[in-house]
Formats: structure tokens, C-alpha cells, sequence
């Protein structure tokens, strides 16, 4: 493929796992030493990368956010490898621009993902008979639970866990929450696959009910939420030209504290949010046609 990837990652055994999965897939790989060879090989060869993968060190934050700093994340797709899950790492990440963010010891596979994603490189995906149903969802996170024909009801304990420990960190939390319907069972687990994909390590995906999902976004403010739902879309445009049967999908976000400091003022502001997005999308012909007092009655509806 064209392109190179470069790669300025000091932990040896996550160099090599870097390298050998990069070399499999026949990706061109320049390595780094040191931030002066770092900045030596970016400026050499920044016209031709596709990726770089860059570990931060924190001891020596301020040199590596110099470093960070000046190799344009913001242009070039950048993944930031972290090892302290810090609201000050995150919000300098976020401002300029990081792709995505992943925090070490990383799993396997998950890294693969995120390195190969970027890079559009097809990964080849295991039999479903190599490994039992039960066993893999074992391995995977916050698993999104079949519910076809079943009573859900939510278990909201999550939600608050994340609020706790914004307001302890003091740093924002974004909620999305993404309402779809008429997608047949290999389309919902492909959108949740590529939700997986498209979102960082950080953030999680929980099952509201039937046909809605709550996705948690840790050092989230109200700012960047739009970079969220863009991505939630491009992963349902992804599914889309697949193949898959898929449906429409509506979502909407809020930010917590400045949205609401509670979880069911969260929720209701969703709620709302997201009813009003279906009576827009729904509306036939201009809003002129309708008085005032028309819409503000179909604004004041509840899911």
C-alpha cells in the first residue's frame, strides 16, 4: 500500500508487537529513536504518511507535548499511546487534534484495530468456529446484549460510575445517545464492531434498550461532541456500504456538567434532544407551513 507509518514508541514489547503487525500487512515503517530523530524523519517524510504512532512519556511531559506539539496531529492521523488515564493528557490530546488515544498495556487485537484502521487495510477476521460465542464475548467489553423480542430494562449504574469519576477528575463527560431502527441482526453487530472501531479505548458503548444505545465519552466537553457524533455517523455510512440491511438512525448529545449534573436531567435532555431530531427529520416541506404554536406542541412530546 502507499504510505508510511511513523513510529515513535519506546516500550520494547509494544514495539515489536508495532512492527511485527505492520511488517505482516506490508506496511512501510519508519522508526524513531529519539525526539530529535523523530522530528529529523517528520520533516523528511511528512508528505508521504499515512499514519504515526507516537508514546507519550509522562515523565518528561512537557518535552513530549513540545514534541507532540509540533508534528501536526491535526493533519497527518496521529495515535497517541498513553500509560496514565489523565484529563490533563486527554484535553492537550483533544485539542490538537489526536485521531485516537490508547491507553498501554493495550490488548492485541484492539490495537490492531486502531493501527490497521487508519492505514484502510482489510484485517482478516477469525472463523466464528475457532472460538465459541460465549468465549468471545468474554473478551469484549461492555458487549452489546441480543434483545430482539425481550424486555430491557437499563441499568443506569455505569452512567453514574462515569459521573463519579468526572467530578472526582474534574473533567467533562460527553453522552450520545443513538436511536436506530429497521437494521436486521448482522447489521446492529456490524454497526457495534465499527462503533468499536471508529470510537477511542476510552470511550463505551452501553445498551439502552431495543433500539437505542448510550455511548460514554470520558474527558468529553459539549466543544467536541460533534467530533463523536461524526463519527458514530461515518461508522453507520460504513455499514451502509457493506451491504448490510440497515435503517435510519437519529442520535443526539449532551455533556455532562454543563447539560445537567444529574443522571436523570441527562437523560431527559437525550430524550428530548433526540425527539426533536425525529420531528425535524420527519417533517415533510418547510417549517413555514406550520404556526408556531403547531410546533412547540410537537416539541413538548417525550419519546
Amino acid at each position: 500500500m502507499s504510505g508510511k507509518v511513523l513510529l515513535s514508541v519506546y516500550s520494547i514489547q509494544v514495539k515489536k508487537d508495532l512492527l511485527s503487525m505492520l511488517w505482516h500487512h506490508g506496511v512501510e515503517v519508519i522508526e524513531v529513536h529519539n525526539e530529535y530523530d523523530f522530528l529529523f524523519k517528520y520533516k523528511l517524510a511528512k508528505e508521504h504518511l499515512t499514519l504515526q504512532v507516537i508514546e507519550f512519556d509522562e515523565k518528561a511531559y512537557e518535552a513530549s507535548l513540545a514534541v507532540l506539539e509540533k508534528v501536526t496531529p491535526d493533519q497527518i492521523p496521529t495515535i497517541l499511546m498513553i500509560h496514565e488515564y489523565t484529563s490533563r493528557i486527554i484535553d492537550q490530546a483533544l485539542k490538537l487534534k489526536v485521531k485516537d488515544i490508547v491507553v498501554l498495556p493495550a490488548d492485541k487485537t484492539q490495537l490492531e484495530k486502531k493501527i490497521l484502521g487508519p492505514l484502510m487495510l482489510q484485517v482478516k477476521k477469525p472463523e466464528p468456529t475457532r472460538m465459541p460465542t460465549s468465549q468471545m464475548e468474554e473478551q469484549r467489553e461492555d458487549v452489546v446484549p441480543e434483545t430482539k423480542g425481550k424486555a430491557f430494562v437499563f441499568d443506569d449504574g455505569p452512567v453514574k460510575e462515569e459521573i463519579i469519576r468526572a467530578d472526582r477528575g474534574r473533567y467533562p463527560l460527553g453522552l450520545v445517545l443513538v436511536h436506530y431502527t429497521d437494521f436486521d441482526t448482522a447489521a446492529e453487530k456490524s454497526l457495534d464492531l465499527e462503533l468499536r472501531h471508529q470510537l477511542r479505548t476510552t470511550d463505551r458503548i452501553l445498551r439502552y434498550d431495543e433500539n437505542h444505545w448510550l455511548v460514554l465519552c470520558p474527558f468529553t466537553d459539549k466543544e467536541h461532541l460533534v467530533s463523536v457524533e461524526n463519527k458514530i455517523r461515518e461508522a453507520y455510512r460504513t455499514v451502509g456500504f457493506k451491504g448490510e440491511l440497515v435503517g435510519s438512525l437519529l442520535l443526539y448529545g449532551v455533556a455532562y456538567p454543563i447539560d445537567g449534573k444529574e443522571v436523570n436531567v441527562l437523560f431527559e435532555r437525550l430524550k428530548d434532544g433526540l425527539h426533536d431530531s425525529r420531528f425535524f427529520s420527519n417533517l415533510e416541506g418547510t417549517l413555514n407551513r406550520l404556526n408556531d404554536q403547531e410546533i412547540r406542541d410537537r416539541l413538548r412530546r417525550r419519546m
